[in-house]
């Protein structure tokens, strides 16, 4: 069964001190419900800071507890990570290799991180993408008329995301956590008229 939002069990207390997984899954639904058009952005602003903010359970159910569930995440949530990318003070250029409930997991701790999806099919299978980057840079080449949905936070960095469920291509979710450092998706026919990405792709 797959998990909706975040809840008090009958048996459990509301008085539980909240772990930075329940800050970090609240922060999510809330980054959803604001992709699909379920809170407006001051709405969306003020409740991710009270989530962030929130010392017990009981104050981050109120938060959610209007937001419609949304299957797709919570069933993409469970998807095992398949591939997985790592830069430490490094850069690394990966072309990706897809095949069915793709989950791909990059890290860039003090390094940058080139990831090409440009031939991701559009009638493929959701994809989701977990981007951890403290101090360094992650980017995202993707296929024209992708439908981006981040679901992501950031402290002290910058999302450049775009995207949304308005288009034809394939479904791309981004997770994961910014700090200090910036996460970036760029449109495959932007990103090819740089002559540096090429030859860093060896085209």
């Amino acid at each position: 069964m797959s998990p909706g939002p975040l809840s008090v069990s009958p048996g459990s207390d509301p008085s539980r001190r909240a772990s930075d997984a329940d800050r970090y899954r609240t922060a999510e639904l809330l980054n959803e419900g604001l992709a699909k058009g379920f809170l407006i952005p001051v709405e969306h602003s003020e409740r991710l800071d009270a989530a962030l903010a929130a010392r017990y359970v009981g104050e981050l159910v109120p938060l959610t507890s209007d937001i419609p569930a949304s299957r797709d995440l919570a069933a993409l949530q469970l998807t095992p990570v398949s591939q997985r990318v790592d830069a430490l003070c490094s850069k690394v250029v990966r072309q990706v290799e897809l095949g069915p409930a793709t989950h791909l997991r990059a890290s860039a701790r003090f390094g940058r991180i080139l990831i090409d999806f440009r031939h991701l099919p559009p009638d493929g299978d959701p994809v989701v993408v977990t981007a951890n980057c403290f101090a360094g840079q992650i980017k995202l080449v993707l296929p024209a008329g992708a439908q981006v949905v981040d679901v992501g936070t950031s402290r002290f960095g910058q999302r450049i995301v775009g995207g949304g469920r308005s288009g034809h291509g394939p479904l791309i979710y981004v997770r994961g956590r910014t700090r200090f450092g910036q996460l970036k998706c760029i449109s495959a026919d932007r990103f090819w008229k740089s002559w540096k990405w090429k030859r860093a792709l060896g085209a």
